[in-house]
């Protein structure tokens, strides 16, 4: 993984800045704690109320507002935004993806989720080189 290029595909694509505060960098606790469990975990965002996403390298990581935490492989993400997202567009109000599992993985909005994906299509490139 070319980390350099990660890092400068999520700054182009503003995650930080769209995500204000909810925004959840490789030097935050929630990061922290994933990494030291071995989970890759590179970017993502989280709630007050304690819903958060997270990219990982190959998975992403969730957390639902009725507290289920889970995890689903990027490439299945990847279909889960395309199908369940990216159609609706920027500016149709959602804040939640479903997933296959009748969950609902937090956005926060659709600038964020428009963020996230310019993330995700980079990880998705690096697993399908390898």
């Amino acid at each position: 993984m070319k980390y350099n290029i990660l890092h400068a595909r999520i700054k182009r694509s503003q995650l930080e800045k769209l995500a204000g505060i909810c925004y959840r960098g490789i030097d935050s606790a929630l990061l922290k704690e994933f990494n030291t469990k071995n989970k890759k975990a590179i970017v993502g965002i989280q709630s007050d109320s304690g819903m958060y996403t997270i990219l990982g390298e190959e998975t992403v990581f969730y957390k639902t507002e009725q507290g289920r935490e889970g995890e689903i492989p990027i490439l299945e993400f990847t279909r889960i935004l395309q199908s369940n997202g990216l159609k609706k567009g920027k500016n149709s109000g959602i804040k939640t993806i479903e997933t296959n599992e009748m969950y609902s993985i937090w956005i926060l909005n659709e600038q964020t989720m428009c963020a996230m994906w310019n993330v995700v299509l980079y990880l998705e490139k690096q697993i399908n080189a390898n």
